[in-house]
């Protein structure tokens, strides 16, 4: 109930797609005018980054760490 997580929104959950070469996306969806929430995080886990996509949803981004070159 106290998370921040999913802020701005009000929604409960979030989407989750696993991308490849997460830096050419951000760029492609900044061309097309789509609001980018937050900048790249770079873990161990992978890369993950937050968009605002349809109906004002939160989407997460995440580059898996097989896919880094």
């Amino acid at each position: 109930e106290d998370t921040t997580y999913f802020s701005p929104t009000k929604q409960q959950y979030m989407v989750n797609y696993r991308v490849e070469n997460l830096q050419k996306l951000i760029e492609t969806l900044i061309a097309n005018k789509i609001e980018i929430l937050d900048s790249i995080e770079y873990t161990e886990y992978g890369n993950f980054i937050h968009i605002m996509g349809p109906d004002n949803t939160k989407i997460e981004l995440w580059e898996h760490p097989i896919t880094l070159k």
